[in-house]
């Protein structure tokens, strides 16, 4: 049997710099909560946003233990790097 390769590490699409948390209910099932990331975009490869764009992403398809300086985190479509977190306070919404 081949023996397995490690894979390569992804890429991120683009960095958040400034982020913080942005809790928030699903429209369509209110009891289940949804987590995105709002921040300053950067080095968006996808050339979608310039940078220092304010940004909230869609739902996080990343573990929680992820969010964190540095951590890779996988949004419905995107791969963001964190930079460094942001002063302000995480927010909930509802």
């Amino acid at each position: 049997m081949p023996e397995l390769q490690p894979r390569p590490p992804v890429r991120p699409d683009a960095e958040l710099d400034e982020w913080l948390i942005v809790s928030d209910t699903r429209a369509f099932d209110p009891t289940r909560e949804e987590v995105r990331i709002a921040g300053r975009i950067r080095n968006d490869h996808r050339g979608r946003y310039p940078d220092g764009k304010w940004v909230i992403t869609s739902a996080l398809r990343s573990p929680l233990h992820l969010v964190v300086p540095g951590g890779t985190i996988r949004t419905q479509n995107t791969r963001y790097r964190l930079c460094e977190r942001g002063a302000r306070e995480d927010i909930t919404l509802n």
